[in-house]
C-alpha cells in the first residue's frame, strides 16, 4: 500500500456528505430535488476508487482472484452482516417479495438483475454492484489507461450516451460510471492530465452539473499538498462504507417511517446505533486478523 493521501479523506467525507444530504432532503420533502447532489457524491466515490487502486497497485495488470478476494472480503465483511441485521430489525419495512431470495441476490451482487430486489433491504447499496465489477476488472482497465490514455475519450462518449438515453443521474450499469473510475486511474499516474480533463468537458453537452464531481476532484488534487491531515476527517473517511450502509435505517427511525418492533424511538435509535457500532468493530477485527 502506498502513502495515505490526506486530500482523499476530505473528498470521501464530502462525497458521503452529498449522499446523506440527498437522502435527508428526500426524507423530509419527499421530492428528488437534490438528486443531483447524491449523484455528485456517488460519482466522487467512483473517481476515488479508481485513483486509490491505481495509486497503490500501479503494476497490477492481470486479473488476480487473490487480489480481488481481498477487495471483495473487505466489503463483504460489513455488507453481509448488514444485510442480515437490517431485515432482523425492520423486516418487511425494508423490502418486498421473498426475503431469502432478496438477501441471496445481494450476497451474490446480482440484485441489479431483479426489479423487486435492486433497491431492497439497503437501497443505497446498489452502488456496490458496479464497484465490485470495477474491482474485478481493474487490472485490465488499469493496463489500458496506463498505456493508452486517449481511450478515455470513447469511454466518456459511451458514458454520455447512456446518460442521454436514460435521462437519469444514477444507474446500476457499470458503464454508466466507467468514466469516473477511469478518470481516477488517470490522475493516479499524474501525467497527460489534460487528456482526462478534456474528456470531462464532453459532459457539458449532456448536463453541465455532471462536470462537478470531476471539477471537485481536480481542485482537491491540485491543492493536495496544502491539504493536511485532520483526525476527525480521517476517522469519518475510514467509515464511509458503514455510513453508506446504515444511514438510511437511522433516518427512517428518526422520521418514524420505520420501526424496530414495538419499541419507541427513545429506545430504538440508541439500540440501532449500538448494534451498528458493535457490528463495525467486530467486522474490522476479523478483517485485520485475516489480512494484517
Amino acid at each position: 500500500m502506498g502513502k495515505r493521501e490526506s486530500f482523499i479523506d476530505w473528498v470521501k467525507v464530502l462525497a458521503i456528505g452529498f449522499v446523506i444530504l440527498f437522502h435527508f432532503s428526500y426524507q423530509t420533502t419527499g421530492y428528488n430535488s437534490l438528486r443531483v447532489v447524491g449523484f455528485i457524491g456517488v460519482s466522487l466515490f467512483f473517481i476515488i476508487s479508481g485513483f486509490v487502486l491505481a495509486k497503490n497497485y500501479k503494476n497490477l495488470e492481470k486479473i488476480s482472484l487473490k487480489w480481488f478476494g481481498k477487495r471483495y472480503f473487505k466489503i463483504a465483511i460489513i455488507y453481509y452482516p448488514a444485510l442480515i441485521l437490517i431485515p432482523l430489525l425492520f423486516y418487511s419495512q425494508t423490502h418486498s417479495g421473498n426475503l431469502l431470495a432478496n438477501i441471496l441476490s445481494h450476497f451474490l451482487f446480482i440484485d441489479s438483475q431483479f426489479t423487486n430486489y435492486a433497491y431492497g433491504i439497503i437501497s443505497p447499496a446498489w452502488f456496490l454492484v458496479p464497484l465490485m465489477i470495477f474491482y474485478l476488472f481493474f487490472p485490465i482497465i488499469n493496463k489500458i489507461i496506463k498505456k493508452h490514455m486517449w481511450i478515455i475519450f470513447p469511454i466518456f462518449l459511451s458514458m454520455i450516451y447512456l446518460r442521454f438515453i436514460k435521462d437519469a443521474y444514477t444507474s446500476i450499469n457499470p458503464l454508466f460510471f466507467l468514466g469516473e473510475f477511469c478518470f481516477g486511474i488517470a490522475f493516479a499516474y499524474n501525467k497527460k492530465l489534460h487528456i482526462p480533463i478534456m474528456a470531462t468537458l464532453m459532459v457539458l453537452f449532456v448536463n453541465p452539473l455532471m462536470i462537478l464531481p470531476f471539477l471537485i476532484f481536480t481542485v482537491f488534487f491540485i491543492f493536495k499538498n496544502q491539504i493536511g491531515s485532520y483526525a476527525p476527517i480521517s476517522i469519518i473517511s475510514s467509515y464511509t462504507l458503514v455510513l453508506f450502509l446504515f444511514h438510511e435505517g437511522l433516518m427512517n427511525l428518526i422520521f418514524s417511517k420505520w420501526h424496530i418492533y414495538s419499541l419507541s424511538n427513545y429506545y430504538a435509535i440508541p439500540l440501532y446505533i449500538i448494534l451498528v457500532i458493535s457490528l463495525t468493530v467486530f467486522s474490522n477485527k476479523i478483517y485485520k486478523k485475516l489480512y494484517y
